[in-house]
């Protein structure tokens, strides 16, 4: 998971991502601006539409960055781990 993407992502950025799995971990299944690995001119278009402050997807990205922002932060990380410890404890007993 990339700590680069998840900072542009707490920073409430539109980013521009290859589609690879942990990209779309982050930023989720409906992420409008991921591109092919390798497909440059896939690149370019979503480099232009994170860019163009009028094109309604850059929005909806925008849109998604502040919803899946607070799956990753301090508390909601905390809560899972706490979750995940109580569920170990409870298999030991």
């Amino acid at each position: 998971m990339s700590n680069a993407l998840l900072e542009a992502c707490a920073w409430g950025r539109v980013v521009v991502a290859s589609d690879i799995p942990s990209n779309r971990a982050v930023l989720g299944d409906g992420y409008p601006l991921l591109f092919p690995p390798g497909d440059a001119e896939a690149l370019a278009e979503c480099l232009a539409r994170a860019l163009d402050p009028l094109d309604p997807v850059r929005g909806v990205a925008a849109g998604l960055v502040r919803e899946r922002t607070g799956e990753f932060s301090t508390e909601a990380v905390v809560g899972d781990l706490e979750e995940l410890i109580d569920a170990a404890n409870s298999a030991c007993d």
